[in-house]
């Protein structure tokens, strides 16, 4: 029977977009029936697309109308692709110390294409550039803002642009192409620091592309530009679609340089000890103030309905959560200009929620939450470790750092109950016992796009060996890491098939971790596991490393 006397073409193509590309692809070999239709690359542009809308990338970065079947294909599994890599170079995480850097197919240097390029004339050679570059979702095109550093000409302007790679299953482009750039006058703002720059879309404009740019000044506080491009239009170029100058009061001890996060026509912007929620479409503004922080690098997550902060470090281990206020609630914002002074009152949390403790609470704690989570449920893990007692301290310098660390952790979510209020679930704990100095520490050190609201892979750094205290030279990698309790045909089993057993005891995960490549002492990186493409977000020419682990 042909298949489209069960089925037509239209409603495969639906059925197949809600399938895993993976299991699309084996069922064409169940019969020449099925092998017929999942030929069809309309089937393929369908499934791409969906991929896109469930994991976030940035749809230009596929060219569908100019990809064959193969293209198609290949990109659609590149999730799946990437997740056999990892699995292939992955060990027990109790013997991490044996792990060997994960192969990667082609490492391209970036520093001699994208470090000199829209500098205007009168700059000089004597200019030199401090970088901050952001992975678009898609693995296709690099945001790169670049400041001068040097008394010259260009003085304390900015040049930001937007680099095409290549498309993603396919080997990149060797130079980038320049899609797009712009000049930044920062006259009135001097001395103001480039610390951040990231991107979002929006789903009514999937063609564009916002790019955020953010600088700061202890002072002067911050100010955030939103730009506009469109890659696939025929003379791309930047349009500034709205600003914000972050103004502090006079007793703000310094500039919180955290990352703003942009949810719809949302951003969250951390500042001292307060979040401010800037709508800047509407241009308005709410301030949540958080009242005497003792560290303020806890992590947060924006899902644009609320606001998560995890404080780790303080006394009382706890989740803070805040709902976004109404928008009548808002302010509107005059001249471009919001005032955040420290005498605000203390903005109540609608919820606090305490961490669960894997171990007693005299053991140490730090935890891997996803930053890029957009939506509930939030899963997240929770380290503490514990140096064993009873070793002899080293008394010399060939002695060795004392005993073995044990890390104990549990996996939980944070998600709606029944009754619609929010609760942390515990769903699973592991232990790591890895033969090195010191315990292994969560890192957000890159920001993969693929993790969406499920922690599937999470990094930290640790020791590679024991090592004498007396020892200066680090013997430290960053490794990926992820939970599983059985063995899915990828190799990686999602937190959220991770839970309880029916009498209520955690069941044991075990853990295992990947050594990444980190040429040139790189530690920080700009990712897309959806393309298998990681870029160096160092501040140096010498930082623009692209690593393509799948082409």
């Amino acid at each position: 029977m042909r298949p489209e006397m069960i089925l037509p073409q239209e409603l495969w193509c639906e059925t197949f977009a809600y399938s895993k590309p993976y299991d699309v692809l084996m069922l064409s070999q169940t019969c020449r029936a099925l092998h017929i239709v999942v030929s069809q690359r309309s089937v393929w542009v369908e499934i791409l697309m969906r991929l896109c809308d469930r994991y976030g990338l940035f749809k230009p970065s596929y060219p569908v109308h100019e990809m064959d079947l193969t293209q198609l294909q290949r990109a659609a599994l590149g999730p799946t692709l990437f997740q056999r890599v990892l699995k292939r170079g992955a060990v027990p995480a109790d013997t991490l110390n044996q792990a060997r850097e994960l192969k990667v197919r082609s490492v391209h240097g970036l520093g001699n294409f994208i470090s000199g390029t829209g500098v205007p004339p009168n700059s000089g050679s004597g200019d030199r550039w401090i970088f901050y570059r952001h992975l678009v979702p898609g693995g296709r095109f690099l945001a790169q803002v670049r400041q001068s550093r040097t008394c010259s000409a260009f003085g304390n302007n900015f040049v930001i642009e937007l680099w095409d790679l290549g498309m993603a299953g396919q080997s990149p482009l060797a130079p980038p192409i320049l899609v797009a750039s712009k000049v930044y006058d920062c006259t009135g703002h001097r001395n103001h620091a480039m610390y951040s720059v990231t991107s979002s879309f929006s789903n009514k404009a999937t063609e564009t592309l916002r790019i955020a740019i953010s600088t700061g000044h202890p002072t002067n506080g911050h100010i955030i530009k939103i730009l506009t491009v469109s890659p696939a239009h025929a003379e791309p170029f930047f349009q500034e679609l709205s600003s914000i100058h972050v103004k502090l009061d006079s007793d703000a001890d310094g500039l919180n340089q955290s990352e703003p996060i942009i949810r719809g026509g949302l951003m969250l912007i951390r500042v001292d000890d307060s979040f401010i929620i800037w709508d800047f479409i509407s241009h308005l503004y709410s301030i949540i103030s958080l009242g005497a922080i003792d560290r303020g690098s806890e992590p947060y997550v924006f899902t644009e309905d609320l606001v998560i902060m995890f404080d780790h470090w303080g006394a009382e281990r706890k989740v803070d959560v805040w709902k976004v206020p109404a928008r009548e609630e808002f302010t509107q914002i005059s001249s471009h200009k919001a005032e955040v002074s420290r005498g605000r009152p203390v903005t109540a949390p609608d919820w606090i929620l305490p961490i669960p403790w894997p171990t007693t609470q005299d053991d140490c704690m730090t935890a891997y939450i996803p930053v890029s989570a957009a939506a509930l449920p939030l899963a997240f893990d929770v380290f503490c470790s514990h140096v064993n007692d009873g070793v002899d301290r080293p008394t010399g310098p060939d002695d060795m750092a004392p005993g073995r660390t044990i890390t104990r952790g549990l996996r939980c979510t944070l998600s709606y109950s029944d009754d619609a209020n929010l609760a942390i679930q515990r769903l699973s704990s592991f232990t790591i016992q890895a033969p090195v100095t010191s315990a292994p520490r969560p890192r957000i050190n890159f920001a993969p796009t693929l993790l969406g609201s499920t922690l599937g892979v999470g990094a930290l750094t640790s020791f590679t060996k024991d090592r004498s205290i007396y020892d200066p030279s680090p013997n430290f990698a960053v490794f990926a890491y992820y939970l599983s309790l059985g063995v899915t045909h990828d190799g990686l089993q999602e937190a959220s098939s991770l839970n309880t057993s029916s009498g209520g005891e955690l069941k044991e995960a075990s853990v295992s971790v990947v050594r990444m490549h980190t040429p040139g002492s790189c530690f920080v990186w700009s990712a897309c596991f959806a393309s298998g493409r990681f870029v160096g977000r160092g501040r140096e020419a010498e930082g623009a490393v692209l690593l393509d682990y799948l082409n």
